[in-house]
């Protein structure tokens, strides 16, 4: 297990991720219809993981654009290059690099992409804004998906164990220098960082019978 994923990086894991990824997909995919992804070239994919949505996002680009896969997992890399020579995906390339430091990616890239990624950062955001803002070239967009607050999420009818858990997820994340409330003030962090904020949008609510979060 590597120690660079606090969640840890193992099988189980990746299951996990896999079945976030399914579960988030047409919320992330309507993100990036709106982001504008579909006329990039080039895009980064940060903390990509096992590369879910890099494999995704090279289908966005197409075959003449490249997909930048970024995590400090090496394993997870070498995952992601493995599925996708299987898949005969050609247009994603990784790059182990550490957002927290300066200037660990260099561009011009026309675009980037997070999904739950900034809540790992609670005290080197700023960095890794700075980072991902002179990744961009000028004009290029970055559209993240992270917590407005997940002490907001509770079950009804009410039950211990899912309200135990997220707690549980809360208390893990302030512990290992994570933040699920990273969104609340994200809007004014991104501005420092030199960004120009063209949307935003609230996902979340309560689900119905027929909807996919029910069960």
């Amino acid at each position: 297990m590597s120690t660079d994923y606090f969640i840890g990086v193992n099988e189980l894991e990746v299951d996990r991720l896999r079945t976030q990824h399914e579960a988030w997909r047409p919320e992330t995919e309507l993100l990036w219809k709106d982001a504008g992804f579909v006329s990039c070239r080039s895009i980064l994919d940060l903390g990509c993981g096992p590369g879910f949505t890099s494999l995704d996002l090279a289908q966005v680009v197409g075959p003449s654009g490249e997909v930048c896969a970024v995590d400090k997992a090496d394993s997870y890399l070498r995952s992601l290059t493995e599925r996708a020579r299987a898949s005969g995906v050609t247009n994603v390339r990784v790059l182990n690099a550490d957002l927290a430091q300066s200037q660990s990616i260099t561009g011009p890239f026309d675009g980037a992409f997070c999904r739950w990624f900034l809540a790992f950062l609670r005290d080197d955001l700023d960095v890794a804004l700075q980072n991902i803002r002179q990744s961009l070239r000028p004009g290029g967009v970055f559209a993240a998906m992270e917590y407005l607050t997940l002490r907001s999420v509770t079950c009804s009818p009410p039950s211990e164990a899912f309200d135990a858990n997220a707690r549980a997820w809360i208390e893990f994340y302030a512990k290992h220098g994570g933040d699920v409330t990273v969104g609340q003030g994200l809007p004014r962090r991104l501005m420092s960082a030199g960004f120009r904020i063209r949307s935003m949008r609230c996902v979340g609510g309560m689900a119905d019978p027929q909807h996919r979060w029910w069960s």
